[in-house]
């Protein structure tokens, strides 16, 4: 059987229907990518939900309840509003990549999603340093596998060293 994720085993714990089932306890370890945060973006979809949860808990108090009692509050929320797991939105987690980062400064209007297809096409053209250098980044280098010496390409370290850095001689 392929590994589970925290996500699933949240879900599958929070529409179980059982009032009093209990929730793992890898779910409630500092670590755990399931957070109050992101549960509070789970219901953007169910507006009451969202409103309720927006009224009460949308500032810093949400901080300051223990994790398992608000994973309870929010599954005693879910079955009070009869919220059911397809009306979830599901929103795939992305890296956090410089050329990403930079499209998303540079073109707020675009939605992630735009910016993240943008990215993978300027990645796949041909043209990838030339835009690289037009947004003033500079392409990630591809590292290759060599045996460590330069004398192969007919370059000494002693020559690649002065003509790529600045060198002072030390007497």
């Amino acid at each position: 059987m392929a590994d589970v994720s925290p996500f699933q085993i949240f879900t599958k714990w929070l529409f179980d229907g059982v009032k009093n089932s209990k929730l793992d306890s890898s779910i409630l370890k500092y670590n755990c990518p399931v957070t109050p945060t992101f549960v509070m973006g789970l219901f953007y979809r169910n507006a009451k939900l969202n409103n309720f949860l927006n009224t009460y808990f949308n500032n810093m108090s949400l901080y300051y309840l223990d994790k398992e009692e608000f994973f309870n509050f929010i599954k005693k929320c879910v079955q009070d509003f009869k919220v059911g797991s397809r009306t979830l939105i599901y929103s795939p987690r992305r890296n956090s990549e410089r050329l990403f980062d930079e499209l998303r400064n540079r073109i707020s209007t675009l939605k992630n999603d735009d910016i993240d297809l943008l990215s993978q096409i300027i990645e796949k053209s041909k043209d990838r340093e030339t835009i690289y250098n037009s947004l003033s980044l500079k392409p990630s280098p591809k590292l290759s596998k060599g045996n460590g010496n330069n004398q192969k390409n007919g370059v000494s370290l002693e020559d690649f060293l002065r003509s790529n850095f600045v060198t002072i001689e030390v007497r």
